[in-house]
């Protein structure tokens, strides 16, 4: 899912469905079920109040900038709120976006000319990378 949508920008949504499927098994292994709903709930909750007032800023002071973040960019998303408790969530989404942000510009100062920043790539190489850390590290 990563490769596919660093080089083609877009990625199939069965990728995007196995993801969410598998996701949900391991936090409810790893969690228990309660701390999943919670997780899903609070993280979902927080995801959609940052949307609507970024969709509410877009429409009125930038409507030309509307479809800058795809359908697969949101589940993919959503499908990681399971994980993280709420403040992680909130960190590693500004983590992860503004390191995907960095990239992108640094891709396109070398010559990579794309206009679209390859959001699901980024976050789930940010992803990986916290899951490495919390099996090897954190616990």
């Amino acid at each position: 899912m990563i490769i596919c949508d660093f080089r083609n920008r877009y990625v199939y949504m069965w990728q995007i469905i196995v993801f969410i499927a598998a996701q949900v098994v391991y936090c409810f292994l790893t969690l228990g079920r309660s701390l999943l709903v919670q997780n899903v709930l609070m993280n979902g909750i927080t995801f959609l109040f940052v949307s609507l007032c970024v969709g509410i800023y877009i429409i009125f002071w930038s409507p030309k900038k509307w479809g800058g973040i795809g359908w697969g960019d949101i589940l993919f998303i959503l499908a990681l709120a399971p994980y993280f408790a709420l403040y992680k969530f909130l960190f590693f989404m500004i983590t992860s976006i503004t390191l995907s942000l960095i990239w992108w510009a640094i891709c396109y100062k070398i010559g990579w000319k794309s206009k679209e920043i390859p959001l699901i790539s980024t976050l789930g190489i940010c992803y990986c990378c916290q899951l490495l850390f919390d099996t090897l590290i954190a616990k």
